[in-house]
């Protein structure tokens, strides 16, 4: 596989990397998406105010010269627009009128070898691909649809006023057919987690056509130089979305009977429908509400220790970050944890749904507070071994492999 058409309809860091690997190559045909910015623009200086938010779509300037942009919906999105020919529009519109562009410019291109795609959009370009003989690439970057309601359906009945948090997967069934569809049109898949793989196989995906390529580790902080006193609370932090689907309820009833002991900082965005419960538990503890990637980095750094009990993530990158910071995660088994974490040496890994893991661990730190000096030292050592140059060169090894 030598030239790689790209589609994603905004870009996160993972998406930026596989470009920076395919660019780095000379493998990159095309980069499809709605809005992009590169630092080296003349208008990028004046991004400001209500137009800050565009540098959040700021690419590589490898692949300037590579990119095809399609602005006209998200713009007017970003307008407040909410409707276009009658359509309402929504980021799943965008994304749909983004796939169908992208599928019609292919049928106007030749030496196109590969198409790599990302849920609810690959269908039609994956449909126009095939008539061209070209491969169809597929990015599951979630634990797989089926696996994922079958928890939260637990959730639901066990906790009911938790849940009322989770609305993940909610959309009509014809809509989840699609990702089904587009599954099985992929001649390969490439998720970042065992976790991932797993929930595929569970339900009859082909492992062998499964590759797994775990994303790469921020730039690592310096070692922590702060000794902590004994009589010190042990400093926990979440990130995440407040939601039941990262697990918070757990969280919270792992802390009961410590609350002399520990102190807890939440950091991430409140959903729209927070219960009573969920309100409740924030009150008693430090929220800071939703915080920009730096900010949240030095967090992690302050912390002692992350907590992330998500029910069901195909990644969590906050785990990778939190390690790279020298912080050791207590992490679920439903997400990269399994990846990166060597239980007890550089980290923890609890079972999903267990508060009884997390109070056991949490109290074997506070009986042993020195050995989190050492662990936490494991995790920034073992993030120094997998930058994102890592991440970047396996995957397009991977697909240079594709025949």
């Amino acid at each position: 596989m030598n030239k790689i058409l790209v589609y994603h309809p905004t870009g996160n860091q993972n998406v930026r990397g596989l470009l920076r690997g395919l660019s780095n190559r000379q493998m990159l045909h095309s980069y499809h998406t709605t809005i992009a910015v590169f630092q080296s623009s003349w208008y990028y200086k004046y991004l400001k105010g209500p137009l800050e938010n565009f540098k959040k779509r700021t690419f590589p300037e490898s692949i300037k010269n590579n990119i095809v942009l399609y602005p006209f919906i998200e713009t007017l999105l970003v307008l407040r627009v909410k409707k276009y020919k009658g359509m309402r529009l929504t980021g799943s519109s965008v994304n749909k009128i983004l796939a169908y562009n992208v599928a019609t410019y292919l049928k106007k291109q030749k030496n196109i070898d590969a198409i790599y795609g990302f849920p609810f959009g690959s269908e039609p370009i994956f449909n126009e691909a095939r008539k061209h003989d070209i491969k169809c690439i597929y990015e599951q970057t979630t634990g797989y649809y089926k696996s994922l309601k079958k928890i939260t359906d637990t959730e639901k009945t066990n906790n009911p006023d938790w849940a009322k948090t989770i609305t993940i997967y909610e959309e009509p069934q014809e809509i989840l057919d699609k990702l089904d569809r587009e599954l099985s049109m992929a001649d390969v898949i490439i998720v970042a987690s065992s976790y991932i793989k797993k929930t595929l196989t569970a339900y009859g995906y082909n492992e062998d056509k499964i590759k797994i390529i775990p994303y790469g580790y921020p730039p690592i902080a310096p070692k922590k130089q702060r000794e902590r006193c004994s009589s010190e609370k042990l400093k926990l932090l979440f990130a995440g979305n407040i939601s039941q689907l990262k697990g918070l309820s757990y969280l919270f009833k792992s802390l009961e009977g410590l609350e002399d002991k520990v102190e807890l900082t939440l950091v991430g965005s409140k959903t729209n429908n927070l219960s009573t419960e969920m309100n409740a538990a924030l009150a008693k503890y430090n929220y800071l509400g939703p915080l920009s990637h730096e900010l949240l980095l030095k967090e992690m750094h302050k912390a002692d220790i992350l907590i992330f009990p998500s029910l069901c993530d195909g990644y969590g990158m906050v785990v990778t970050e939190a390690m790279s910071q020298g912080t050791p995660v207590i992490a679920s088994e439903n997400s990269c944890g399994p990846d990166f974490i060597k239980h007890g040496i550089n980290g923890w890994l609890v079972p999903i749904q267990n508060s009884e893991a997390i109070h056991k661990i949490i109290v074997e730190i506070l009986s042993e507070p020195a050995s989190l000096k050492q662990i936490g030292e494991n995790a920034l050592a073992d993030a120094a071994q997998r930058p994102w140059s890592v991440y970047e060169k396996e995957v397009t090894d991977y697909i240079k492999s594709i025949h």
